[in-house]
């Protein structure tokens, strides 16, 4: 009856460690998910922020105007 027990106790260990195990797998998929969604939000904000700041902007857009001549 004792050896029942035992192995009881150790089934159910198993099957505890594989739940928390597979818990933990997809707490860490969310966490790469939002992960991901985060980088891809902020390389859409700095591309935008860079567009903004405009590529061949020479300041006359912001009221400043330089004279290299």
């Amino acid at each position: 009856m004792i050896e029942e027990a035992r192995a009881s106790a150790a089934h159910l260990a198993d099957r505890k460690q594989q739940e928390a195990i597979a818990a933990a797998e997809q707490i860490l998929a969310k966490a790469r998910e939002a992960s991901a969604i985060e980088h891809e939000r902020t390389m859409m904000q700095l591309k935008t922020r860079t567009g903004q700041a405009g590529g061949g902007d020479n300041g006359e857009s912001h009221g400043q105007s330089f004279d290299l001549g």
